[in-house]
């Protein structure tokens, strides 16, 4: 029997800067089967929180997560003038689908992202000569209450003082351009920025059950600046893209067993030997065992002395050889072709090994295997009462790690 063990990554932010040009964000994410938790079915998102979400956490919504990119903006605060230099955002909220690409050879599989929340802080600055005194508030205009923008950005509630607000606006799905106006007044001209940006994002990973032992990775580009996918209103901006960087790490775990004894199968009929010369209707014998399964797998037998498509006993005196057929029972967790499996049949070597695949994790569920000789072949085996019929099946539990 063959025991294996897998594992899978998390999800963890590293952050690269090419000055001038692309930030670079790595996602990553875990699947690990539990004991403690065999419903765990999902991968789960490990990415330290970051950005406007771990500075303002009581003002984000459960399920809200941000994590940090280093954008500046640069703009120059005034008002009355155009909305793009006030609140505004412009964001592809739409669907996509990144392949990752796994270092074990296995085809690659489809993540789907998008992003869901944009947070920022507006600096201030310093006044420039002529300007008028004022507060960043009255640009800002109380941006993060919600339902205050245009177009459909839910606010997260700001924080701030006179010289800086930070806030953060929900991104529908599409490309949508919401806005706020600021408060009536005059201020400005103040040289400050837009800095601490972050984003918000919904991540569905493929179903780990159906990846192997390894490694995915995969990367999606987002476009930065006015017009462009992440378009946070007019200024001079320090990055011109953003690459999001995707790792999914799959590490299953295989593990099988039997009790003491389970090398060997005494085949008897069910009530035993005990009716005398009465000709048995069948042999059989049963043996439980536990298993921890989460990866795909595949069981087949090897035997040294195969009739046709199965594995044999024999009689060394006449030589008689019949064929005994080896099944297993698995538990719901485990299945074949989506069927849950009782009694079923094993096949004879890898070419024709019964797939398996979880929808679910088996943690120490109990599953049986079952010997046992056709009723058919048992008046030519009573002909040799008396005599052990034997054979050596080996069962074989290959995981896809």
């Amino acid at each position: 029997m063959k025991r294996a063990h897998l594992q899978l990554a998390s999800l963890g932010l590293t952050l690269l800067t090419t000055p001038g040009w692309a930030s670079e964000l790595d996602i990553t994410a875990e699947f690990i089967p539990r004991v403690s938790s065999p419903g765990n079915v999902k991968f789960v998102n490990t990415t330290p929180v970051s950005g406007y979400c771990a500075n303002n956490n009581p003002s984000c919504r459960p399920g809200d997560f941000t994590i940090l990119f280093p954008l500046t903006i640069q703009r120059e605060w005034i008002t009355p003038g155009a909305i793009e230099g006030h609140n505004y955002q412009r964001v592809d909220g739409e669907w996509k689908t990144v392949w990752v690409t796994g270092d074990n050879g296995a085809a690659p599989a489809p993540v789907r992202f998008r992003l869901n929340l944009l947070g920022r802080r507006y600096n201030r600055g310093t006044l420039m000569p002529g300007g008028e005194v004022g507060s960043i508030g009255i640009i800002a205009n109380r941006a993060g209450v919600s339902g205050a923008s245009t177009g459909g950005c839910q606010g997260r509630v700001g924080a701030g003082a006179d010289a800086l607000y930070s806030f953060a606006w929900s991104v529908p799905e599409g490309v949508v351009t919401c806005t706020r106006p600021p408060a009536a007044g005059v201020m400005g001209p103040y040289a400050g920025n837009l800095n601490q940006i972050s984003v918000g994002y919904e991540l569905e990973a493929p179903n780990p059950f159906a990846l192997g032992n390894g490694t995915y990775r995969g990367s999606l580009r987002y476009s930065l600046g006015p017009g462009m996918q992440i378009d946070l209103g007019s200024g001079q901006y320090d990055e011109q893209q953003i690459n999001f960087n995707f790792e999914l790490t799959v590490q299953h775990e295989l593990r099988v067993d039997f009790p003491d004894g389970s090398d060997h199968a005494v085949l008897e009929p069910d009530s035993g030997w005990q009716h005398g010369n009465r000709q048995p209707t069948r042999l059989r014998r049963t043996h439980p065992f536990l298993i921890w399964a989460s990866a795909p797998m595949k069981m087949y037998l090897k035997c040294a002395a195969p009739v046709g498509n199965q594995c044999s006993i024999r009689e060394p005196l006449s030589g008689h050889q019949v064929p005994i057929v080896v099944a297993v029972t698995l538990p719901g967790e485990v299945r074949h072709n989506g069927a849950v499996l009782h009694e079923q049949p094993l096949p004879l070597g890898e070419a024709q090994a019964l797939q398996l695949q979880n929808v679910a994790v088996a943690a120490g569920r109990q599953a049986r295997m079952h010997y046992w000789v056709e009723p058919s072949y048992l008046a030519a085996m009573m002909q040799n009462a008396g005599r052990q019929y034997s054979g050596e099946v080996t069962i074989v539990f290959d995981a896809q790690l």
